[in-house]
């Protein structure tokens, strides 16, 4: 059953600080046909082709099998079977953590992994830039899988970051900082105001021979 109201929701979620125009443009998806999903005015749910659009440009806020389950297409039993029978995760390469991570122009390829979890739900990979997690198996031009929508603890490893550079760092937070350690006697702990870290995901695993 399409639910309008949860539909809206996700839909405001995937646009986030953008204007509808801008989303509309970045997804090729009209923006009168997007504003009468915000105004809860189809009487039916858009395509799984559309569907697919609007997640594949809501910068990993939200995936496709959430709309298609939110559209009525999907139930929640069809989205855990077809997870556990593939137990494959696919997601972009991407060039640069200082870019919209899911904008076109910011995406090198596609990778498609088998991987053990199923609960990765927003995956994208990335070349460590260095050596500063070596120590931890990931070294200069490792490829890493990101989760950008996992729960940040601590003693994670997350990709971030901080003012120009970007960083795989093992985090602490407390209420007001944030220490960033890397895995390599050469690379200096950073302890920072939360407010100057900006997080986009949790380092899941190195991937290698790919």
């Amino acid at each position: 059953m399409f639910n309008k109201k949860k539909f809206k929701e996700l839909i405001n979620h995937a646009i986030g600080d953008r204007s509808i125009t801008q989303y509309s443009e970045e997804s090729n998806v009209n923006r009168t046909y997007i504003s009468k999903i915000i105004n809860e005015s189809l009487d039916n749910p858009p395509s799984p082709e559309i569907l697919k659009k609007l997640a594949s440009y809501s910068e990993g806020r939200v995936s496709y099998k959430e709309l298609m389950l939110v559209a009525g297409y999907l139930n929640k039993s069809q989205i855990n079977t077809s997870i556990k029978k593939e137990n494959l995760v696919k997601g972009p390469v991407i060039k640069d953590l200082r870019q919209r991570v899911f904008n076109t122009a910011n995406i090198e390829q596609y990778k498609t992994i088998h991987f053990q979890s199923i609960d990765i739900t927003n995956p994208f990979f990335f070349h460590a830039k260095d050596n500063s997690m070596i120590n931890q198996g990931i070294k200069k031009d490792s490829l890493i899988l990101i989760d950008q929508q996992a729960t940040i603890n601590n003693k994670d490893i997350i990709a971030c970051t901080v003012e120009s550079r970007e960083l795989i760092r093992k985090i602490e937070q407390s209420k007001e900082k944030i220490t960033l350690t890397a895995a390599h006697p050469d690379y200096k702990a950073i302890t920072i105001d939360k407010n100057k870290v900006n997080i986009i995901g949790k380092c899941i695993t190195s991937v290698t021979n790919l």
